[in-house]
């Protein structure tokens, strides 16, 4: 299984650590396609070394091959709802999590959205358990 990851890049960084820790745990389903959003080097700044264009391109192509998409919405990003909204527009299933407390911060474009599946996480156990949850649903398709 192809699945995209998606997480806050030039709306700020500071969740990077648990960006990586479920980069690492998705990889227990399959191949995940967007590895360098859990990337620590990378900054608030994004890949500078390409242009926007180019990552258009580049991003927009991955979620594309993808089989599932997982979004951490926890930080708010127009990116992460862009991706979101081509994934829906292809009939990619949606995971969207994000941390207890930062609902407020959470679109209601995305929490109000039944072909979404929006669950809130305190611990990255938790976080776990709802990716297990969806990935078993997924694969019994």
């Amino acid at each position: 299984m192809k699945i995209y990851f998606a997480g806050s890049i030039r709306s700020g960084r500071q969740d990077v650590t648990i960006y990586s820790a479920l980069i690492t745990h998705l990889r227990s389903y399959g191949q995940v396609l967007s590895d360098f959003v859990g990337d620590p080097a990378i900054t608030d700044k994004g890949r500078v070394e390409f242009t926007h264009q180019e990552i258009y391109d580049y991003d927009s192509g991955l979620v594309r091959q993808a089989d599932a998409l997982v979004a951490d919405i926890s930080t708010p990003s127009i990116g992460v709802g862009y991706e979101i909204g081509l994934a829906e527009s292809r009939n990619i299933p949606i995971m969207a999590l994000y941390r207890e407390g930062t609902s407020a911060h959470a679109s209601p474009m995305v929490l109000g959205n039944s072909n979404i599946q929006s669950r809130s996480y305190q611990t990255l156990d938790e976080a776990f358990a709802h990716l297990e949850t969806f990935f078993s649903i997924l694969t019994k398709q």
